[in-house]
């Protein structure tokens, strides 16, 4: 959480301040917070999310901006998330250890 704050100039959220029920409905899924694997869907979800708000930013961009180029780049970033976050959801529900 410090890392993020620091890159992006924001005080983290005080503990406690968004549940895990909230988090569910940012997320667009079902809260199952008896299914072991819950937070690694919400995470999926939201680094999806994000995968879709920087492609649709991208559209509002001039053809080949900075700001255009910087929204592809956020995209592929968020993509790979989403990849490395169903590998080790997959590892984990093989019982195997993360590679992380």
């Amino acid at each position: 959480m410090s890392t993020l704050s620091a890159r992006y100039h924001v005080d983290p959220p005080t503990p406690g301040e968004l549940s895990l029920e909230r988090a569910a409905v940012h997320a667009g899924i079902p809260h199952q917070p008896d299914a072991p694997d819950n937070l690694f869907r919400m995470a999926i979800a939201f680094e999806e999310r994000a995968v879709k708000f920087f492609r649709e930013q991208q559209g509002h961009c001039a053809e080949g901006s900075p700001e255009q180029q910087l929204y592809q780049e956020l995209a592929a970033e968020e993509r790979g998330h989403v990849q490395l976050l169903a590998t080790e959801l997959q590892r984990w529900r093989e019982g195997k250890p993360g590679l992380l």
